[in-house]
């Protein structure tokens, strides 16, 4: 199958694409084109930066260059049976520019049905199609729900392309065989299976394999800076501790509980008891990794909410004096609208360095200005009295709120 086609052509109609683009979004798929004319298709090909490389696969949202005759007489165009719109402008006798759908709904096809990795042409007349690898990229995790989940829980994972997924590989070499991706491929649900050890996830799909690393690492103690249990920086006593897994279930060791009621509008008094975490000087950041970006990192832990959160802040902090703090609220809807939050067992919680804030002018803590850099927050790596802590800036009180936190750590999510 030739796959060249006019370098000067494809100019032209790229050109005309960038021109109508800037123009306007039209779509549409009205056709000047004679629909008496039968239409065929031969080949694909770039159409930037290089015209003259060959494709290997292509995916949604690819400007493509279809080959072929009488392709100003085409009045459909398909991509594994998912109909793609088009400018009749940038069609030629001899070839057709065409965006693939971005929202191509790989989650709903059947990767065995004969439409998938065909491209297809057609009109009132004729049809023609051309086999070639239509495929979105390889899954990308970027989250997973519960990063210490036990064996049998059903955990999501977080991200892109997460469909037409073939295998799923947890650490200690062990296959999960229960899982579901939704349709547009940004979570995929999936139960731990027995054996599951430390480490990234590898998942595979018709487009490749990929890990879960470095955003994602399942029950791994990299950057553990407190367990409660063989990790153990805990400071002075305001939270309680408990092993009663009763209590919380679906963890494992000891656990901090921040437990209050009737806590009154406007109360931030997070040393009272059992509304804080403080722990001994802890390193966070090698220094050497001190010149990367905040967003680089984050800080993590697994929290589980009894009943439903509604109002209260938690406050992090590396340091005391904490000139740097940020706010983890996920009750809070945009536009300061409440969203009853519950997290119906453990959590993982990730709150990158770059949400480290000052306070603002109106002395609200982590609602200011961002970290501008690691150093400012940690001169040296180390947070000197790092803690979380419970307050309520609400008008109203907090009749009842219990939570517990376990698996304290900062870790790696990019870079660098």
């Amino acid at each position: 199958m030739s796959k060249r086609i006019s370098t000067g052509g494809i100019a032209v109609l790229v050109l005309t694409a960038m021109l109508v683009m800037q123009g306007c979004q039209d779509n549409s798929v009205s056709n000047t084109g004679d629909y008496d004319d039968p239409v065929s298709i031969t080949g694909i090909r770039y159409t930037s930066p290089d015209s003259t490389t060959d494709i290997k696969q292509v995916g949604p949202g690819d400007v493509v260059a279809l080959e072929g005759n009488n392709m100003d007489a085409v009045a459909n165009v398909y991509f594994n049976g998912y109909e793609a719109t088009f400018n009749p402008a940038l069609a030629a006798k001899s070839h057709m520019v065409v965006t693939i759908p971005a929202d191509m709904p790989f989650g709903e096809m059947d990767p065995e049905a004969s439409y998938m990795n065909q491209i297809k042409v057609s009109n009132s007349v004729s049809e023609d199609s051309l086999e070639f690898p239509v495929l979105p990229p390889p899954p990308q995790i970027n989250r997973i729900s519960d990063e210490f989940a036990e064996a049998g829980k059903e955990i999501t994972l977080n991200g892109q392309y997460l469909y037409l997924i073939t295998e799923i590989i947890f650490p200690g070499n062990v296959e999960a065989t229960d899982y579901q991706s939704v349709a547009d491929g940004s979570s995929l649900k999936v139960t731990v299976p027995e054996g599951a050890t430390s480490g990234e996830i590898k998942m595979s799909s018709s487009s490749g394999t990929s890990t879960s690393s470095p955003g994602a690492r399942f029950r791994d103690p990299t950057g553990m800076i407190c367990n409660f249990d063989d990790v153990f920086s805990y400071q002075w006593w305001s939270a309680a501790l408990s092993s009663d897994a009763s209590l919380y279930p679906g963890n494992e060791g000891q656990y901090a509980m921040l437990e209050v009621s009737n806590l009154a509008g406007g109360d931030g008094s997070w040393w009272n008891g059992g509304r804080s975490i403080n722990l001994n000087p802890t390193q966070w950041i090698e220094a050497s990794n001190l010149g990367e970006n905040p967003s680089n990192f984050a800080v993590k832990f697994e929290i589980n909410v009894e009943g439903a959160w509604e109002q209260g802040t938690l406050l992090v902090r590396a340091a005391n004096p904490w000139t740097y703090t940020a706010r983890y609220a996920p009750w809070k809807g945009e536009n300061g609208n409440i969203n009853s939050f519950a997290t119906n067992g453990w959590q993982t919680v990730q709150i990158p360095l770059s949400d480290f804030k000052t306070a603002n002018s109106e002395g609200l803590n982590g609602a200011g200005t961002a970290l501008p850099s690691l150093a400012d927050m940690l001169p040296d790596g180390e947070a000197p009295s790092a803690g979380i802590m419970l307050v309520n800036n609400g008008e109203n009180a907090i009749s009842q709120l219990s939570m517990a936190i376990d698996n304290i750590r900062v870790v790696r999510i990019a870079g660098p």
